[in-house]
């Protein structure tokens, strides 16, 4: 193209002077496009290499956003092992402790029944000691009442009984009418809804039996057979001034 140009001017009759600027501005304009050429190749690899770069920022955002969510995972997974175990530490010490009132409430149930059983075999005790005196009480009354040798069998028989079952009731009944006929009916008539327990301790006022031999019998406190009596009262109307032995011997 030099040599072109130049065989141009000289047809034009430029001097060498000119062809000699003319080639100086054409190294100039193929420096400055060399320049340029390498400028933008300069650029591209700026704009690779700051590619690369965000591309490597952005790995490292996302190893460092996968890291932070397998810590938290880990984290997590820590939290909620925690929390299971100390569920079930809880659970089991409930549970213990569930265990262990249930063996004190068995003990206590067993200590009461011991206890239950201790006072029944006391009263059963006692109940074998105060037979003695009863029947020598009931014969003397017997003696003095002119009673037949058929009666006086039979209230010693009542004398020696415990009334704690129901099979039991129906023995003594059994005997007591043999003596006593009429009594329960009679009883009732004056009380329609007469209790069993209020019958019981009817019976037991009218063979005259004291507080003790009555709860001996039934197998219960003398407590009981103070309330029982009292209710028994009330039932029959008959007031504490009026004797209930007496007020029952005229049923």
């Amino acid at each position: 193209i030099y040599y072109a140009a130049v065989d141009v001017f000289k047809l034009n009759g430029l001097d060498d002077s000119a062809i000699y600027y003319s080639g100086l501005y054409q190294k100039l304009h193929d420096s400055i496009e060399n320049k340029i050429a390498t400028s933008s190749l300069a650029i591209s690899n700026m704009r690779l290499n700051e590619e690369k770069n965000l591309y490597n920022i952005r790995r490292m955002q996302q190893e460092k956003k996968s890291q932070t969510q397998q810590r938290n995972f880990i984290i997590l997974g820590i939290i909620l092992f925690a929390i299971i175990t100390i569920l079930f530490v809880n659970r089991q010490r409930l549970k213990l402790k569930y265990q262990q009132e249930n063996l004190e409430r068995e003990k206590k149930i067993i200590e009461n029944e011991m206890l239950a059983a201790k006072q029944q075999m006391d009263m059963f005790t006692q109940n074998i000691i105060e037979k003695t005196s009863l029947i020598e009480k009931l014969e003397g009354q017997m003696l003095a009442s002119h009673s037949s040798a058929g009666q006086q069998e039979i209230i010693v028989t009542l004398s020696n009984l415990t009334i704690l079952t129901e099979d039991d009731w129906d023995k003594f009944k059994v005997l007591f009418e043999k003596i006593y006929p009429m009594f329960f009916h009679r009883l009732k008539t004056k009380v329609p809804d007469i209790t069993v327990a209020e019958q019981r301790m009817a019976a037991l006022t009218r063979l005259q039996f004291t507080t003790r031999q009555m709860a001996s019998i039934q197998g219960i406190s003398p407590d009981s057979v103070h309330k029982t009596r009292q209710r028994l009262r009330q039932r029959l109307s008959v007031s504490n001034e009026t004797n209930l032995e007496e007020f029952l011997g005229s049923v």
